[in-house]
């Protein structure tokens, strides 16, 4: 394999020109992702402890974290282009020819004396699609285990969570469904089971 190592032959492998531009994609969906991961951590703190003062006067004044977007991005590569034959079977959307790139940068042009001015320049803009008015509307199930039905009702209705008690049932709430920490949508309804005061395991 010369003196050549693994990841320096990989860089010089030519890959499809959607790959590379789905790469950069990749890059910056994962950079939307950890934003929107952060805005969601927020929202299901301040949403499912109760007992924390701070939390209360937040969910209060009815606070909402801020969703944070990138815009667009826009992607410069300098590659060269080749086209390669595909497997000779041709479909009515499908030539079977592939337009392939290679990045060029200084190392490739010192490594084979490529002229960068030869290169050819690839520019492509990423848009993200605007959030759903769905997921401003998301509400986290709260800790309400050991409460009393009629409190924990009083909660959710300050939350915005739409629920009924099984069968109506009065007493200390036993379990959610779905459960403390779950994401429920506008259309979402959270059920919750109930046991008598001095049932077992009851406070």
């Amino acid at each position: 394999m010369d003196d050549q190592t693994l990841p320096q032959l990989l860089d010089d492998v030519p890959a499809a020109l959607g790959e590379l531009i789905g790469a950069v994609g990749r890059g910056v969906a994962d950079a939307q992702q950890a934003l929107d991961r952060s805005t969601i951590e927020q929202i299901a703190r301040i949403y499912s402890d109760l007992d924390d003062d701070t939390q209360a006067h937040l969910r209060a004044i009815g606070y909402q974290p801020t969703w944070y977007k990138i815009p667009e991005a826009t992607a410069e590569l300098m590659v060269t282009l080749s086209v390669a034959g595909g497997d000779g079977v041709q479909h009515r959307s499908d030539t079977g020819v592939r337009l392939h790139a290679t990045p060029v940068d200084a190392n490739y042009a010192n490594k084979y004396s490529f002229n960068l001015q030869a290169a050819s320049k690839v520019t492509f803009k990423i848009v993200p699609v605007p959030p759903t008015a769905q997921a401003e509307e998301i509400r986290v199930v709260p800790h309400l285990d050991g409460r009393a039905s009629t409190e924990a009702a009083q909660i959710l209705d300050r939350l915005g969570i739409r629920h009924n008690l099984d069968d109506d049932a009065e007493g200390e709430v036993d379990s959610t469904s779905p459960s403390a920490g779950s994401m429920l949508g506008p259309d979402d309804v959270l059920t919750i089971k109930t046991r008598t005061a001095n049932a077992p395991g009851a406070s």
